[in-house]
């Protein structure tokens, strides 16, 4: 086919028209892949990137694993399944201290609280450090040494007066209670110095499992979370604050407390010939903390790393998964106290060498329950365990305090009565006097700022 001098000079035309247009799309595909990598890099300026993240290289098995997910720790506003899950161990300590109950039942739900605990107050924690950090004022290069004192430790009054304000009242109501019951219809060993001196114990959280037995023994729990939190709350402005290390402290106490409790835990087993009271030298506090610190306190500064870990963010997602975990960990307790601990003692029960493989398995079951439960959990939000859980502080309280009283009973209708009752006085506990007290001190709180 020949073209003539005008259709050539057409074609040229033409051909000249695309290249142009070709050109012009090139540029602006260009300027678009550059603007966007602008915005791209100026968003990432102003993020401030987890430890693991997809826009980091990866960096051995862990890195590789977390590759492409978002990571971040753990952001916790209220939640049913929680809740339930907290109404889930409170349960299990009910099985411990009814009729024909085991130790592995009660050191399960125990242990789930505390690392609950630690989970949870971590953040208050954090949030009333960064707050009271937040005061210094930028303009100033340097402060005074106490204005560093004061910002570093000014928040812990506010946190245990909110503390004090959850748990004081209905520990009160029911010292007072069970004290005016005891005084005027028990006799024989519980005399008026013995419930004296329980009582004291109690309300100053000074209480001990290795003393000797008071109604009121089941304040040992709340005697160590307290330390505990008295601990977390001096080392808080030690946690460094980049997002490396954010929760190096957590991880470092962990691994510590976690040897410590092992260590400790096999030389119960073995019996090593130290007394529990003056093993570290001195009664601290009047608490045992060889078995303190081999048997709780490291969990809840497991607790508070779990909350601090940058974790992947699908985690948090998987509700299905924590039913079928929740479940798991219920069965769990089962097999291990039918296998290892049936038959034996309910207190000789803790020292047995079987502890050391259960209490690292029931902890890490329990956090990654909490960890997928935190966006929903359809076992633990069943009705019974969210009922339990809206007065389970007070239940735990009372059940323990009503079945000391009534000597222990034996027969499982008498059990399931004496925790019937208790329920009923941890619902009037917590309808009538604790809910009542803790709004006042909210809005008298509010009314502050």
């Amino acid at each position: 086919m020949y073209l003539n001098s005008n259709q050539q000079g057409d074609y040229q035309l033409l051909e000249q028209t695309a290249a142009s247009n070709n050109s012009a799309e090139s540029s602006m595909v260009d300027m678009t892949f550059a603007d966007e990598k602008a915005a791209a890099t100026m968003a990432l300026k102003d993020i401030d990137l987890p430890l693991h993240s997809a826009h980091r290289p990866p960096r051995g098995l862990l890195s590789r694993w977390l590759q492409g997910s978002e990571c971040r720790p753990p952001k916790v506003s209220h939640s049913v399944a929680l809740d339930g899950f907290r109404g889930m161990a409170t349960c299990l300590v009910f099985q411990a201290h009814l009729p024909g109950g085991h130790e592995a039942w009660g050191q399960a739900g125990l242990g789930a609280f505390f690392i609950f605990a630690g989970f949870l107050l971590v953040g208050t924690l954090e949030k009333l450090h960064l707050k009271a950090q937040a005061s210094l004022s930028p303009a100033t290069p340097r402060h005074t040494a106490w204005q560093r004192f004061k910002a570093a430790y000014s928040w812990i009054p506010e946190f245990q007066l909110a503390r004090a304000a959850r748990l004081m009242p209905a520990q009160l109501f029911m010292i007072g209670t069970t004290s005016y019951y005891m005084y005027t219809h028990s006799s024989g060993e519980w005399t008026g110095p013995f419930l004296t001196r329980a009582a004291i114990r109690a309300i100053f959280w000074s209480e001990d499992y290795s003393l000797e037995q008071s109604p009121y023994h089941q304040v040992w729990s709340l005697s160590f979370q307290e330390v505990s939190y008295l601990l977390m709350c001096f080392a808080m402005p030690f946690v460094p604050r980049s997002a490396r290390g954010k929760w190096s402290f957590w991880a470092t106490a962990t691994a510590v407390m976690l040897s410590v409790s092992t260590l400790l835990t096999v030389s119960e087993s073995v019996r090593f010939p130290f007394d529990g009271e003056t093993y570290l030298g001195f009664p601290l506090l009047n608490l045992n903390w060889r078995r303190g610190v081999a048997g709780n306190i490291w969990k809840i500064c497991f607790g508070a790393f779990i909350r601090t870990f940058p974790w992947p963010t699908w985690l948090y997602k998987q509700g299905r998964l924590g039913g079928f975990l929740a479940i798991f960990m219920v069965a769990s307790v089962a097999w291990f106290n039918d296998t290892f601990i049936n038959g034996t003692d309910k207190r000789d029960a803790v020292l047995g060498h079987n502890v050391v493989l259960f209490n690292p398995l029931m902890a890490i079951v329990t956090a990654a329950v909490i960890l997928t439960s935190i966006e929903g959990n359809w076992f633990t939000e069943a009705a019974i365990f969210k009922f339990v859980a809206k007065c389970s502080y007070s239940a735990y309280l009372w059940h323990f305090t009503l079945s000391h009283i009534t000597h222990w009973p034996n027969d499982i209708i008498t059990g399931y009565g004496v925790l019937l009752m208790a329920i009923v006085c941890a619902y009037v506990s917590t309808v009538c006097v604790e809910e009542p007290i803790l709004n006042a001190f909210k809005k008298w709180k509010g009314a502050r700022k």
